[in-house]
């Protein structure tokens, strides 16, 4: 009965859940489904969703992380760009 249980609500969450997971990031994704899976194992049902919750939030950091750095990568480049390009202009290369 209680595996039972467990089946009945991964079912219900993975429909319902389907159009959010959708327009959310692959690490979130990663995150909601390894939190959920890791969760259930720990704690049941409840451990499902406070697993699938944790998992996105964490996926979600990960995830903005990851944009930071690669805006901070392209800023990096523009810059170095510019360098060069003045350091041409006045001859000091």
């Amino acid at each position: 009965m209680r595996y039972t249980n467990i089946i009945a609500t991964v079912a219900v969450l993975a429909l319902g859940t389907q159009s959010a997971l959708a327009a959310a990031s692959k690490e979130e994704n990663i995150g909601v489904g390894t939190g959920a899976i890791v969760g259930a194992l720990a704690g049941g049902p409840v451990g499902l969703v406070i697993g699938a919750a944790f998992g996105a939030k964490l996926g979600d950091s990960l995830n903005k992380k990851s944009e930071r750095i690669d805006t901070l990568q392209v800023l990096y480049f523009a810059v170095q760009f510019v360098n060069i390009a003045l350091q041409h202009r006045y001859g000091l290369l």
